[in-house]
């Protein structure tokens, strides 16, 4: 085939299908302005087709096509006034209607589906797989937007949303419950984890005041957090019971402390001013007694309930150095 007969071919086509167009043109434009004619249609007989001076009444008009089969369709339904389109293969391909809640479009292909609508509620749009499951929707209504995708059971899955406080995913397993989570607000963003039972495992949270690291036990009570704040670095070990046994802490120093099951310490141990400090506390958080190293020597204190010392050792640093072993 030459290159003239090419282009012959390709104009024709075209011609063919400004044709189809034009008659699709003319079926929506007659198909609307029955539509706004619609709202007096209940006041006459079903029987009765009325003609006026520029007004054609009737329940529903259908085309046809050269061969006597349905291309179009405008009917008064039960529910409201409907359009329908339907491909060559008698196949319904589009619907236009509208009934008690709103306005809706309904767009085929073959053994799916998509759907638009207007509510009281706000617009949305909705995929269908072969099934008629929906498998997608995106609406908007007065709190926000939002998509969610489902699996082949209709259980939602994943989900985006945008609200005034702010914007959150969540993706959750086979039985809608919560596995994971991210939000950002105007306080500051948060990653949840959880498991399949729905229970929360770890959470990452940045704001103002740090960055927090959750980890939490299998009965969603957190169980370690890392945080690092305008002090420093912090990590909090915690009981079944939520309470702090055993924090580490970097501020003007190091610090490690452990608790009693009131949350109450009872042993810590840290570094000030390059000066180690071991302390035990009784469990009405009282000091008990401390073991310092400072540049005077180490120290030994011990003191009785009420604050009193009872007994008190310091060694200056020339006895301690001659103490020190000299590995001979």
């Amino acid at each position: 085939m030459t290159t003239e007969e090419r282009l012959e071919r390709l104009e024709r086509a075209l011609v063919r299908e400004r044709r189809r167009n034009r008659l699709w043109l003319l079926v929506l434009v007659a198909a609307l302005a029955a539509v706004f004619a619609a709202e007096s249609l209940g006041t006459l007989p079903m029987s009765k087709t009325v003609a006026q001076a520029n007004e054609v009444r009737a329940r529903s008009f259908v085309l046809l096509d050269d061969k006597g089969r349905t291309s179009a369709s405008l009917e008064m339904t039960a529910h409201g006034p409907s359009l329908d389109l339907i491909d060559h293969n008698s196949t319904r391909s589009l619907v236009l209607g509208i009934n008690e809640f709103g306005p809706g479009l309904v767009l085929y292909d073959y053994n799916r589906s998509a759907t638009l609508d207007v509510s009281k509620y706000g617009p949305s749009l909705s995929l269908h797989d072969k099934k008629g499951t929906t498998r997608a929707k995106l609406s908007v209504d007065k709190d926000g937007s939002r998509l969610t995708i489902s699996d082949e059971k209709d259980t939602p899955r994943a989900s985006l949303g945008v609200d005034k406080e702010a914007a959150r995913l969540k993706l959750s397993d086979e039985n809608d419950r919560q596995s994971a989570a991210l939000g950002v607000a105007a306080a500051g963003s948060a990653l949840v984890l959880g498991e399949t039972g729905g229970k929360r495992r770890a959470s990452l949270t940045a704001s103002q005041y740090g960055p927090v690291l959750t980890l939490s036990d299998e009965k969603g009570h957190p169980s370690a957090e890392m945080n690092v704040s305008g002090r420093g670095p912090q990590l909090t070990l915690r009981d079944a019971e939520g309470m702090c046994r055993a924090a580490l802490a970097v501020s003007k120093g190091p610090f490690m402390g452990m608790f009693n099951p009131e949350g109450k310490p009872r042993f810590c141990l840290g570094v000030t001013e390059d000066d180690p400090a071991l302390m035990f506390f009784d469990e009405s958080d009282r000091l008990r007694g401390d073991v310092t190293v400072t540049k005077e020597g180490p120290s030994l204190r011990l003191f009785n309930a009420d604050g009193t010392p009872i007994l008190g050792f310091v060694r200056n640093r020339p006895d301690a150095d001659a103490a020190r072993p000299t590995g001979k």
